[in-house]
């Protein structure tokens, strides 16, 4: 019996943990690309403003 919770509760481990993990790194991944993407606007924005303020 208790041999056959622990495999029980290793599935649910299991189930859980790799969906989790890859869930986390997916949103890691995303904030990632969001805030060099925010980054690259930004300094695009400055970079544009500096040129209205020469010309």
């Amino acid at each position: 019996m208790r041999k056959n919770r622990h495999s029980a509760v290793l599935f649910l481990w299991k189930n859980i943990k790799f969906p989790y993990l890859f869930l986390k790194n997916e949103v890691n991944n995303k904030m990632e690309t969001i805030t060099s993407l925010s980054y690259y606007v930004s300094v695009k924005h400055v970079s544009a403003q500096n040129m209205e303020k020469r010309g």
